[in-house]
């Protein structure tokens, strides 16, 4: 009878300690868990919004202005102009400036994601959406303003006709 009473105690002790040691991971990684997810500091924090920043170089000297997006004032307000007919909307958080400045600095500078990211303080999610949101819009403007000079085609350089 102690014998069973010994191995009883025994299984017990083993199944308490395969519990205890299953509780241990779990809250290892309910610990790690919290510390990746929860306890986040914040990255995108810098003072200067790329609001503030876009209005800076729109209010400020006008070589800056072309410096950064590659056009004069004059021009970027009727981009923005001519993007917003054509459908392009701001967001809630972000102007139709902020979003084609966003767009100039990346084809004008041949910055990636992460440079607008902190440039702009915006996730790289956003900064993706937004660029093809001005991309798309373009493609729509380029019905407008791209055509051939001659629709029909009749001078077609050789190279082109004689290519299968």
């Amino acid at each position: 009878m102690n014998d069973q009473n010994e191995q009883s105690d025994h299984t017990r002790e083993e199944e308490d300690g395969d519990i205890f040691q299953q509780a241990f991971f779990v809250s290892a990684l309910v610990g790690e868990y919290a510390v990746k997810n929860l306890c986040k500091e914040p990255c995108r924090s810098s003072e200067l919004t790329g609001h503030a920043w876009v209005q800076e170089i729109l209010q400020g000297n006008p070589t800056h202005c072309y410096e950064m997006f590659r056009m004069i004032k004059h021009t970027f307000n009727l981009l923005c102009t001519e993007l917003v007919e054509h459908g392009l909307k701001s967001s809630n958080r972000m102007g139709v400036e902020e979003i084609v400045a966003m767009f100039l600095v990346v084809v004008g500078h041949g910055v990636g994601n992460r440079m607008i990211q902190e440039r702009f303080q915006h996730s790289g999610e956003t900064v993706s959406r937004h660029f093809h949101q001005v991309l798309h819009t373009c493609l729509k403007l380029s019905i407008k303003y791209i055509k051939p000079e001659d629709p029909m085609f009749r001078d077609c350089h050789s190279k082109i006709k004689n290519d299968q």
